[in-house]
């Protein structure tokens, strides 16, 4: 399948779990659509790497594995101990993005060091000041916070080496973004539109999984088959 065949499906998987975010619905179609929208990008990436036969590149598998996983772990939105899980398989998803980033060997240069460190400080002073971070949660959040940094700080070196496209570096920026806006609504005031909030989230992290994955791709392959 061409990359722009499936986007065009991504998009629309996309666009079903957001209405099913919208109507507040919890019923078949929110069960199944949320898994399937990283579902589906993780099977046309595997696609794609065996199709081109890319070496290298299962650590993104694996990231995409646990980002399915950390999707599925907080559909239980009333339990805790879920949520926790949840991020610790995202956790583990940032692990294998910044382990890939690490095997391209990044070459670290001034301005993208300070411009990521600059995003991810700001990031940290805002929940900080905005989010009422339960105590027992401290430690994981912040934790977790540190790994999007370090994915975001790699990212942003990469690119200037390797990356020749900045959709890997939009990507985590919005992953950011995202997670950031989950915690605000989850531990902060939110916007006060129950269905708003849930679909910013989802919105922004489709989004951001997709320019990570199509970004890797685009760089890979000779000729992105667009």
């Amino acid at each position: 399948m061409r990359a722009f065949d499936f986007l065009k499906l991504y998009g629309a998987i996309v666009f079903l779990h957001l209405a099913t975010l919208y109507r507040q619905d919890d019923g078949v179609l929110y069960w199944l659509s949320k898994p399937l929208i990283i579902g589906s990008l993780l099977l046309f990436f595997l696609a794609k790497l065996k199709e081109h036969n890319l070496k290298g590149l299962f650590r993104l598998a694996w990231a995409l594995g646990f980002s399915l996983a950390g999707d599925i772990l907080l559909m239980f939105k009333e339990e805790q101990f879920y949520f926790l899980l949840g991020m610790a398989a995202f956790a583990l998803a940032h692990l294998f993005y910044i382990l890939w980033y690490l095997r391209t060997k990044p070459k670290l240069s001034p301005l993208p060091s300070i411009l990521s460190l600059a995003i991810a400080g700001f990031g940290l002073w805002s929940i900080l000041a905005l989010v009422e971070i339960p105590y027992e949660l401290e430690n994981p959040i912040y934790g977790y916070f540190s790994l999007l940094s370090i994915h975001l700080f790699l990212a942003a070196n990469a690119w200037k080496k390797s990356i020749h496209n900045l959709f890997p570096v939009l990507g985590i920026f919005l992953f950011i973004f995202s997670d950031w806006y989950l915690a605000f609504a989850k531990f902060g005031s939110g916007s006060g539109v129950i269905w708003f909030d849930p679909m910013v989230v989802m919105l922004s992290y489709s989004a951001a999984q997709g320019f990570i994955i199509m970004g890797v791709l685009r760089d890979k392959l000779s000729k992105f088959d667009l």
